[in-house]
């Protein structure tokens, strides 16, 4: 799946911990002038606390991207923001988060959103700020019933919830994540699907009703033509009977997961919770293998493993790359062995492929965001439903942007591709770190080019452009 292309990233992110010195976990960015009553914005994203998210002020009409006018900053530890600084000047926006990694879960965080003034980012704040202004009121007070008494709609889910509250917050959740296993993975596209969810809830009157597996199933149906119709996401439904019972039960499977983990008729989101959750909803996916592939036509691409290497090309260790820690003593190349779905029928081409991947250094609170834009991406259709994936760097450009713990920032020019750096055969991308740390090596200022690999990093992937499932990887070098 997302193999050749977060290479590339986290290469570099590998290359960022060696390269660049000092960088914060905060720090707001505008291009917009300070103005004397400007305001500055606090709050928390949570799904459990999310660490290393970017969250933007989108101004409205939202495009959940950053824009050169648009102010954002990152997560702490704590998945705490506190300096989100909201200009004077500034239009009416919404709250977006990107990227970064749930604490409790260890898995990438999905993107998300809230409205102007909540003090959560959640997964049911984002479905308050997709659903349009005549329907909003409404949705935020059977939230703030659901959330039980002196809580409302932007409460954390995570920690002594109601029962409830948790079970709508994780149908969400696993929802998406079930989407984007099936190449649903633009963050447009996910918002689509999330959108679909809050509009059936509130016409089937449903939140509170004890079940909502029915209608979350029905929304994810309902949203499949305006899916049919992105650019990027190659996904449509062939049965949607046999579809709907699969979604359903997955729902069915999240909520009974969820009830069994409450005491008090609340419940506290922990690592075995979110495992539970997670295997109960695999094992429904993967009993109806057959009659899901059956049921819908997709491609998705993703890491199936990762191999850390020494000089002499041996092993120093091999991991799933997703919610683990990988410890590597003597590192020097990074191994991704990939793996790409496609049972389209047809060969795809992506050709405008960006990523971003976000690194934090978790000791000292070092931050830096690598982008590379304008990648090449094709996905062939193997018989089994397999796929040979390609990647064409030559038109790519990859810049890195940082900022050490007292503010200051660095944004390297463009480095244009074709890029040295790595090898590709066989669905297998192999990364040089010291290549990494080459390629940057006049690039950036000399208080960002102290080399020091030994630390504990979090690492976060996002994709636009081609279906790329979003990782994150918490990495040891010691």
């Amino acid at each position: 799946m997302k193999g050749s292309l977060k290479i590339t990233f986290l290469l570099a992110a590998f290359g960022a911990a060696a390269v660049l010195a000092g960088c914060s976990s905060g720090g707001s960015s505008s291009s917009t002038p300070a103005a004397v009553t400007d305001t500055t914005v606090t709050g928390s994203v949570v799904q459990g606390p999310v660490v290393g998210a970017k969250v933007i002020a989108d101004l409205l009409p939202a495009n959940y991207t950053l824009d050169s006018d648009e102010t954002y900053t990152f997560t702490d530890d704590n998945g705490d923001f506190k300096d989100l600084v909201i200009p004077a000047v500034y239009g009416d926006y919404v709250l977006v988060s990107l990227g970064g990694v749930d604490t409790i879960s260890g898995e990438p965080a999905l993107p998300m959103l809230a409205p102007a003034g909540a003090k959560n980012i959640t997964p049911l704040t984002t479905l308050v700020a997709l659903t349009p202004a005549a329907d909003r009121d409404a949705l935020i007070a059977d939230l703030n019933t659901l959330a039980g008494e002196g809580n409302s709609y932007d409460s954390d889910p995570s920690v002594g919830a109601a029962t409830d509250f948790v079970v709508l917050t994780q149908v969400v959740e696993e929802t998406l994540v079930f989407m984007a296993d099936l190449g649903v993975t633009e963050t447009a596209d996910q918002f689509i699907v999330a959108s679909a969810i809050a509009a059936q809830l509130i016409a089937d009157d449903a939140i509170g009703s004890g079940s909502v597996a029915t209608s979350v199933a029905d929304a994810v149906v309902a949203s499949a033509p305006a899916l049919a119709a992105s650019a990027t996401t190659e996904f449509s439904i062939v049965n949607a009977t046999a579809f709907i019972t699969v979604v359903a039960d997955v729902v069915a499977a999240v909520e009974d997961a969820v009830i069994a983990a409450a005491v008090g008729g609340v419940v506290t989101e922990t690592p075995d919770l979110t495992e539970s959750i997670a295997v109960a909803a695999d094992k429904v996916v993967d009993d109806a293998d057959v009659t899901l592939q059956a049921a819908v036509t997709s491609i998705s691409l993703g890491v199936d493993t990762v191999e850390l290497l020494n000089d002499f090309d041996e092993v120093v260790s091999a991991e799933v790359p997703t919610g683990v820690t990988v410890t590597a003593a003597a590192a020097t190349q990074i191994k991704f062995v990939l793996d790409a779905f496609n049972n389209t029928g047809a060969v795809k081409d992506y050709t405008d492929v960006s990523l971003s991947l976000s690194i934090v250094d978790q000791d000292s609170q070092r931050t830096a965001t690598f982008l590379l834009t304008a990648a090449a991406v094709s996905v062939a259709k193997n018989v089994d439903g397999s796929a040979d994936m390609t990647v064409n760097l030559d038109s790519a450009t990859l810049t890195v942007v940082a900022a050490d713990s007292v503010g200051n920032s660095i944004t390297t020019s463009a480095v244009s591709g074709p890029f040295q750096i790595f090898t590709i055969t066989n669905n297998e991308v192999l990364l040089n770190l010291a290549d990494v740390q080459d390629l940057f090596a006049d690039q950036v200022a000399a208080d960002f080019a102290t080399i020091s690999l030994t630390g504990n990093y979090m690492l976060t992937l996002n994709a636009e452009g081609a279906p790329i499932v979003s990782e994150a990887i918490a990495l040891t070098v010691n």
